[in-house]
Formats: structure tokens, sequence, C-alpha cells
């Protein structure tokens, strides 16, 4: 799947400049309306035009239509290109540029993600990783050694265990206190990888929307009933005090933020299973992931993530309090403020009904 895209999108002819620039204006003001006041850009390279992206990122920035913070991860090749400080993101609160994106394996339903068992209707297949060890080993090690943030996608279990091996390795050789590297997807780790996280200070980022738009399919067809009712296991982790974001890595999925933190706390597939609810979170568990917990993940809990005297003014209002409903009422409420830096990017003036 990943592979097959990149071919495709070597082939595509790049808009130019302007048009570029005017498509990413209005993607963001899509972020907006979905309540999004920051994001994490994980992957600047990932689809060519590095340059351009950080170009027109910038150029937002310096007409004041930057209404969104937003902190880019970059592959490798451009991170060597641009050469970012450590730990010190190169930038202003609005935009950053710092840390590292890593890919060691691909996706459960395309049956790419790096197994330690074989899939359900496979017994042959496992999927493998996209790196030899040694090199993904080294590659974590430099990083990790240099002080910069690491942001790694693994969804499978043998992924996940070569990820944490890896950064266990790079942490004691070159110890780095308060690493708060990312592990993005984690969707099959086992508790015993939660625990070495946790150790570790690394923060999972879990697709919870998986079980509600794959899950059936998990469960049925790639990985069975066992594995698949703990994927994305939030519910443990928030048990054993990890801390954990969420994402909906758009634009796999539309920014469905609000059906996130549902999914993430029913575990309702799309045909209206459930799937694992012991890995359901509390409602206030899955929106701090997309709040305090996230902004741990950029070193911005001084300025954001909370509202609290002194930091920067950015909020979501929302039609009713989602910790105090039906969970399964959560993906109704609307977006009625986004507010960044104080500043109104997004209005819904939409009559809505007195609780």
């Amino acid at each position: 799947d990943e592979i097959a895209w990149f071919n495709i999108a070597s082939q595509l002819k790049s808009p130019d400049f302007e048009t570029y620039l005017k498509l990413l204006e209005e993607s963001i003001k899509d972020f907006n309306r979905a309540g999004i006041t920051a994001v994490h850009d994980a992957g600047l390279g990932l689809e060519g035009m590095p340059e351009t992206v950080y170009t027109a990122y910038q150029a937002l920035n310096a007409q004041g239509k930057l209404s969104l913070r937003v902190f880019l991860s970059l592959l490798p090749e451009t991170f060597e290109a641009m050469k970012p400080e450590p730990l010190r993101e190169m930038g202003d609160e609005r935009l950053k540029l710092g840390g590292v994106k890593l890919f060691i394996d691909g996706s459960i339903q395309a049956e790419t993600a790096a197994l330690l068992r074989p899939y359900a209707r496979h017994p042959d297949k496992k999927g493998k990783l996209v790196m030899d060890v040694a090199d993904f080993e080294a590659l974590v090690a430099k990083y990790h050694a240099a002080g910069h943030h690491l942001s790694i996608h693994g969804n499978g279990d043998a992924a996940i265990e070569a990820i944490i091996t890896a950064l266990e390795k790079a942490q004691e050789n070159h110890p780095q206190p308060d690493n708060r590297h990312m592990l993005i997807h984690s969707q099959m780790a086992h508790r015993s990888h939660l625990k070495r996280m946790r150790k570790l200070g690394v923060i999972p980022s879990f697709f919870c929307m998986h079980v509600q738009n794959w899950g059936d399919r998990h469960r049925d067809l790639f990985i069975g009933p066992e594995r698949a009712s703990r994927i994305d296991p939030a519910g443990e982790a928030e048990a054993m005090g990890l801390p954990f974001t969420l994402h909906v890595d758009t634009p796999v999925l539309p920014i469905q933020i609000l059906a996130s933190i549902q999914t993430t706390v029913t575990r309702e597939t799309r045909n209206g299973d459930i799937l694992g609810p012991d890995q359901g979170t509390t409602p206030y568990g899955a929106v701090a992931a997309y709040t305090s917990v996230a902004a741990l993940c950029s070193r911005s809990e001084s300025e954001r993530g909370t509202l609290s005297v002194g930091k920067l003014a950015d909020m979501t209002l929302l039609s009713q309090d989602i910790t105090m409903i039906e969970p399964k009422e959560i993906a109704n409420t609307s977006i009625r403020l986004t507010i960044v830096g104080g500043d109104i990017v997004y209005r819904n003036d939409t009559p809505v009904d007195d609780p």
C-alpha cells in the first residue's frame, strides 16, 4: 500500500507554488473547522517537495494566515538537508521544524505490518520490516544521541518490538533524560511493550479509529478475534499510567476528532460490535490524549494543552460537555468556536438545541 502510493506520487505533476499555498491554506481551515489548534505534520518529505511545503508554511505564517500551530517531523533525507537544531526546534510558536520520522513496517489491512505470528488467513505470511534491523538501530541511535525527537511508525507487534529494542539500546548507550519519542500507531502493542514504553518515557500514539473503520475486518480476516480485541490498547495504557495520544492519520481518514474520541471510549466497530471492551478509555483520558498529552510530545506543555494563566489562548468550544454525556453521543457534538492565540479562527453560528 505505502510503496504503491509512493510509486504513484512520484509520477504526479507537482502543483505550482501559488496553487500549493492556496491548497495548504484551505487544508488548515479544514482543521480549524474540526476544532484543531495544533498538529504534528509527521513526515515532511514523504510525498516529495519538502522545501516547497516548508516554504509554504513559512509564507502563510509571515502573512498571518497560519491559523494552526504546526510541529514538523522530517524524513531522514529531508532532515539531513535542513539540519534543524536538536531539542530546541527551529521556528516560532506557530511553526516549529524539528524531529525525525522513521518507518519500520506497513499496515495491518494491507498485510504489510510486521507481525510476530502469521496473518489469520495466510499462515505463511507475517509481513516484514522495511529496513534492515542493524541499519534501523543505527539510525535510531544517531538521532537519539544527538538529542533529536523521534516519531516512529509501527503497526505490527514485530515492528513494535524492533522499535522499542532500538530505543532501549540507544538510551543505554547514549542516555537522554526525558526524550519523549513517539511510537506512531502502536496498534498491536503487547502489555509488555507498554510497560517498556513507560520505563523509556516513550509516548504511544494510538490510531483507535481502526476499531471503527477496520475492526471487523481485522477480527474476521487479518489477525483473528484474539489479537483484534486488543488493537490500539489505549485502555490498558490508561490503566497503567502510560501517557498516550490519539490521531486519525489524515489523509488516511478525514479529520474526525470527536468520532475518534468516541471510538476510543466505546470500541464500537462499523458493524456495531464492541471490539475489546476492556481497551476502552474514560472520556477524560481520550480528551487528554488530544490536548494535554499531545502538548507533551512537542515539549509545549508550558504553553498549551491545558487552560491556565500564562499559556497561549488556544481552545475549542464544543456544543456539549463530552465527558458528561453518553459516550455513543460524543460524535454528534458540534464545534462552536476554535480559538488560536486568542483569535477566533472558526465560528459555527448554527443554532443548537438546549440540552
